[in-house]
């Protein structure tokens, strides 16, 4: 495995704003951060991948990778993740 591999904190306010956007995109993402932190079935089609702009795919990247970050915290990510929640339920 390659150890120069740098992975990057998520950007909590552009997820965030991208969420409250809503569409498929902001649901994919949503979902993505769900699934990936709670290790959930992925609801949404991989497909819409192919529809991600720029920030989306890196907001991708940086939903996979969380835990590979140093220093991540799971504290930080439960409280994300709470956001989102709220946003999803219209309470933001």
């Amino acid at each position: 495995m390659n150890q120069n591999i740098e992975f990057l904190q998520i950007d909590e306010a552009l997820l965030l704003q991208r969420i409250e956007q809503g569409g498929q995109t902001g649901a994919f993402l949503a979902g993505a951060f769900i699934s990936t932190y709670r290790m959930k079935p992925l609801k949404q089609s991989l497909g819409i991948i192919a529809n991600l702009d720029g920030d989306g795919i890196l907001l991708l990247h940086q939903i996979i990778h969380m835990r590979h970050v140093p220093n991540w915290s799971d504290g930080q990510l439960y409280e994300l993740e709470k956001q989102i929640l709220k946003i999803q339920r219209g309470v933001a």
